[in-house]
Parts: C-alpha cells; sequence; structure tokens
C-alpha cells in the first residue's frame, strides 16, 4: 500500500513538473544599425520537444528563418544588411499574455517593412500538451463561430455608422472649406465600402485572458488611406461567461482550468 502511494506521489509531482514551463527573454540590437532592437521570448521548459515546436513555428513565421540555421543571429533575415539597407523588421518586442500548464500565448509589436513601413501586431496561441496552435475556430463550436462572426460585423458596422454620422455633422461646419467637405467625403466613402464580408475567423488576431478574449478587427483603409481612417482597427471583448454554451470541449477544457 505504502509502495502503491509514493508511486501515486511521484507521478503527480512528475506531471507538474513536466508542465512547468517560462520564458527566457533574448535581446539583441542589429551590429551595424544599433537603432535597430529586437526581442524574441524563448520557451523553455522540461518538455524539449514542445519548446522547440512553438519556438521554431514563432521564429519561422516571425523571422523567416529556421530555428539552428541561423549563422549570427535568429534576426539576421530580418534586420538590415550591407546589401539590403531596408530592414524586414526595423525594430520587434514582446508581451506574454498567458503562460500556465495549459496554454502559452504571446503578442509581438514591431514595424514590417517591404514597399512602405508600418507598425504591426501580432499573436500567437498554443496547446502545451502538443506545442498545436490554438485558434477560435477550434474552440469554438459552428454554432458559436456564426454567432461571433455576425457580432463582430455588426460591432464594426456600428461603429462605422456612428463615424459616418460624425463626419456628416462636421460637413455642416460653416467653416468648412472645399478641400475639407472632399476629405469628409473620402472618409465616408471608406466607411460605406469598408470590407466585412468576413466567411470565417481564421484571420482575427485574437488575445485570450481569464475572463475576456480580446478579438481585432482590421481597419477599412490600406496603407495608402489609412490617413483617413479615424475608426482604425477594433477590439471585440468577447465575454467568456456569456459564451459558454458556444464552447467546444476542447475550449471548455481550457476556460474551466
Amino acid at each position: 500500500m505504502n509502495r502503491t502511494y509514493y508511486l501515486i506521489i511521484f507521478l503527480l509531482n512528475f506531471s507538474c513538473f513536466s508542465q512547468n514551463y517560462e520564458i527566457n527573454k533574448l535581446s539583441e540590437t542589429n551590429p551595424l544599425y544599433e537603432n535597430q532592437s529586437y526581442e524574441f521570448p524563448f520557451l523553455s521548459g522540461s518538455n524539449k520537444v514542445i519548446n522547440d515546436k512553438i519556438n521554431s513555428i514563432i521564429i519561422s513565421d516571425l523571422l523567416d528563418i529556421e530555428m539552428g540555421n541561423e549563422k549570427l543571429s535568429i534576426f539576421e533575415n530580418v534586420w538590415s544588411t550591407e546589401k539590403n539597407k531596408i530592414p524586414r523588421l526595423a525594430f520587434l518586442k514582446y508581451k506574454t499574455e498567458i503562460l500556465n500548464s495549459e496554454i502559452y500565448s504571446v503578442s509581438f509589436f514591431g514595424e514590417g517593412c517591404g514597399a512602405y513601413c508600418e507598425e504591426f501586431q501580432s499573436t500567437y496561441t498554443f496547446l502545451l500538451e502538443n506545442g498545436e496552435q490554438l485558434n477560435l475556430e477550434n474552440i469554438l463550436s459552428d454554432s458559436g463561430q456564426k454567432r461571433l462572426l455576425a457580432e463582430l460585423i455588426k460591432y464594426k458596422r456600428e461603429l462605422l455608422d456612428k463615424a459616418i454620422l460624425s463626419v456628416e455633422n462636421d460637413m455642416q461646419n460653416v467653416n468648412a472649406t472645399k478641400s475639407d467637405l472632399e476629405v469628409f467625403q473620402m472618409e465616408i466613402g471608406l466607411y460605406k465600402n469598408c470590407f466585412l464580408n468576413y466567411k470565417s475567423l481564421e484571420h482575427f488576431r485574437f488575445v485570450p485572458s481569464d475572463n475576456v478574449i480580446d478579438i481585432y478587427i482590421d481597419r477599412c483603409a490600406n496603407h495608402a488611406s489609412r490617413a483617413l481612417d479615424n475608426v482604425g482597427i477594433t477590439k471585440f471583448q468577447l465575454k467568456i461567461n456569456e459564451w459558454e454554451n458556444e464552447f467546444t470541449e476542447l475550449g471548455k477544457s481550457l476556460i474551466n482550468n
């Protein structure tokens, strides 16, 4: 009996230890351009397979390099070089959103450059059981996904309608110039033609927390017309206690923990 008891205790302790993860922060500066600084959160813990899987997914997707194949730095394909003066990422920072025994979620903040440079945010969320990425489709039922899409579109449409009314009020200002009126008309046109015909939740950035899931809806404007877009990227809060019946079994197991 005592032998069985100690075996159970050992297995429980081993199980808890096996899910003990932490973040080791890597900070580097471009050796050629000191104004370009970068951060990366290396996940570490007792399960090296999970650590490597998650770290490599993010590094490949965000930094365009295979983990372990770097010559100088994991950032060498995104910072400026003597040959390529324009960096693919001018800087990179991160914030750990969640790290517990079940989920790892991390957000990145940077400035991406191509034909132009623009700041961006992206979030990655993983199941620590297997290192697979977590998305809205596998935590919400089919009915929950349809409901959320409808609510996201309704929420954004209401914000745009409110913005249109505000611009129309501004147009009544007696001091508005012809140039002002042209800009107002372009802004209204941007809101009226905003793409809201979403078919899935696949491309929505979301950030989970204990009580809510923040879901971000893209702005209406492209880079060239972004100065017109005073609504911008908007955040919809899914309150978990109001959506519990819409979660899959996986979703329920996660929110209950």
